[in-house]
């Protein structure tokens, strides 16, 4: 999904936005591109780096996942009333904005 929302995307990126160590976004990385899900491409600033994108296939695949994630969610705040359930998503988008600029913050010189 961040690769979704965010084409050309590096991998270094793409672990910082997400939290997950490097290491483990490379594998998952090399796993997709062999699943024909995501492709690499050199970046022309940076030759060592690759801008990540999602092949039609990656979006086909997406969308059918998107239903289960949907479905958790659902399950997960069902225990919650309409107005709670509203109050907890407004409160975790803050947080995580909160967290993005202080990421922004950190990587300014």
């Amino acid at each position: 999904m961040t690769v979704t929302q965010n084409p050309g995307l590096s991998q270094t990126d793409l672990a910082r936005r997400t939290g997950v160590d490097r290491s483990t976004v490379a594998e998952l990385v090399s796993r997709l591109t062999g699943r024909g899900l995501l492709e690499r491409t050199r970046l022309a600033q940076d030759q060592r780096a690759y801008a990540l994108s999602v092949t039609a296939a990656g979006r086909v695949a997406l969308r059918s996942a998107w239903r289960g994630v949907v479905a958790a969610q659902e399950t997960v705040l069902a225990p919650l009333a309409p107005a709670d359930r509203t109050h907890l998503l407004h409160l975790l988008r803050q947080l995580i904005a909160a967290h993005e600029a202080a990421e922004r913050d950190h990587d300014r010189p």
